[in-house]
């Protein structure tokens, strides 16, 4: 597993030291699974280790994911009612308690900080802001999560049709995305 080698590699190299950046996952995925594991790895390191776990910034994770898919979709699925709640935190925040952890270890070594906003949002509230800081106008559309349990193979049997549609218009990967995502909330919720 690559966090074991950057274990290794630190102990070898001398690094007495790791902050370690997690993430605030809810669902039971193999994303999530990946997560716990490292953090794990990280804890019996035998080195001095302090966790940070953001909710939401990233060019990849949960945010940067909506963002895409309200970017690229027509109208925006939202599960149930969309009243469950985000606490999305600024990078700027991240970055300030990151930068502290790492000045002040002997008050940040052995603990895990949750970095989340202070403000407690609806998601579909989240949404709105979303698109109203992209200039777009995108309607939301909600879906019962029971539904949803289909659409990993829908959008499978819709990719395989309409290839050209895909590579044109949508990218596969954020379709897909959508569908796993569909997949982890329909299961974890049922």
């Amino acid at each position: 597993m690559g966090t074991q080698n950057l274990v290794d590699a630190a102990r070898a190299a001398g690094v007495r030291r790791i902050l370690y950046a997690g993430a605030q996952v809810v669902n039971t995925g193999a994303y999530a699974r990946t997560k716990e594991q490292a953090e794990q790895i990280i804890a019996r390191s035998g080195l001095a280790v302090t966790v940070v776990k953001p909710y939401g910034p990233g060019q990849r994770g949960l945010f940067a994911g909506i963002v895409r898919l309200v970017q690229r979709l027509p109208v925006i699925p939202v599960i149930g009612s969309g009243a469950y709640p985000m606490r999305p935190v600024y990078i700027g925040d991240v970055v300030t308690a990151t930068v502290a952890c790492i000045e002040n270890p002997a008050v940040s070594e052995g603990k895990m900080y949750y970095l989340s906003g202070p403000i407690t949002l609806a998601f579909r509230d989240f949404l709105a802001l979303i698109t109203a800081a992209l200039d777009l106008h995108r309607r939301q559309v909600r879906v019962m999560a029971v539904r949803l349990a289909r659409l990993p193979g829908l959008l499978f049997r819709f990719a395989q049709r309409e290839k050209e549609l895909l590579t044109k218009d949508f990218d596969a990967a954020s379709l897909l995305l959508l569908a796993a995502a569909a997949a982890r909330i329909t299961t974890d919720t049922i």
